[in-house]
């Protein structure tokens, strides 16, 4: 469904409505490639491709993988303008050793840094009965984890936070599996209603970006879309926690 410009840019939580309508009026809004300068304009979001100052996000996942990280990003850069594309802003996921010891993104090569819960945060739960007397796995309480995301210090480069509402990998990993007890919507959504906040306050423009970590990938456990235990439970928390944050804003 189409909406205007301005409302679709402040809903993603990009910036005001106001500025949203500043940065339209000044060429700096690409709809499908193609600059919009009307403020009665409207795109939908789930079909339009909305770039705001022109700069297309890359995510890298495992950035150890890379013999030489900084050489590749320089290349990535380099094709980009040959190609039309434009600078580019790449963000280092804080994956596997990156969740145990953050680190500046730009030494690398990065313009940003983003969380990946739960990697680097899982501590066992104690007195957990054994229903399978061969698992082997771990079991944490999410809620610790929630809060162990939300006392992180704030760091000297822009580092975009992260939620995920659920994780229980038993359908890929068996007996191995890794699991987090008492995720709920509820217990997610006053997750995602601080985090919010907190990127209101430490980030600023364009950056002030929020990331769920749902891919919607049911061996995982790890999933947005509606399912038997909670219905929409996850969808409408994520709806509670925006509406919340904007409110408080307001």
């Amino acid at each position: 469904m189409q909406e205007r410009l301005q409302k679709i840019i402040a809903a993603a939580g990009l910036t005001s409505r106001r500025k949203a309508e500043e940065l339209i009026a000044a060429g700096r809004v690409l709809v499908n490639g193609q600059p919009v300068t009307e403020l009665g304009s409207k795109a939908d979001p789930e079909k339009d491709h909305i770039r705001v100052n022109g700069k297309p996000v890359l995510l890298v996942y495992r950035i150890s993988l890379f013999p030489d990280i900084i050489r590749t990003t320089e290349i990535w850069r380099d094709q980009c303008l040959r190609e039309g594309i434009g600078d580019i802003y790449l963000v280092q996921v804080e994956s596997f050793e990156k969740a145990a010891a953050p680190a500046d993104p730009v030494q690398f090569g990065f313009d940003a840094s983003v969380e990946f819960p739960p990697h680097g945060m899982a501590v066992p739960t104690n007195g957990q009965t054994k229903l399978n007397p061969d698992y082997d796995g771990l079991v944490s309480d999410y809620r610790e984890v929630a809060l162990k995301y939300l006392q992180l210090e704030i760091p000297n480069h822009v580092r975009f936070r992260s939620v995920m509402p659920s994780w229980d990998n038993t359908p890929r990993r068996q007996h191995q599996a890794t699991v987090f007890d008492h995720a709920s919507p509820g217990a997610y959504q006053a997750w995602l209603e601080r985090i919010l906040d907190q990127t209101h306050e430490q980030n600023f423009g364009e950056e002030r970006i929020v990331f769920i970590n749902a891919w919607n990938e049911w061996a995982e456990g790890n999933h947005l879309e509606p399912d038997k235990r909670y219905g929409h439970g996850f969808l409408e928390a994520t709806r509670n926690a925006l509406d919340a944050s904007l409110l408080r804003r307001s």
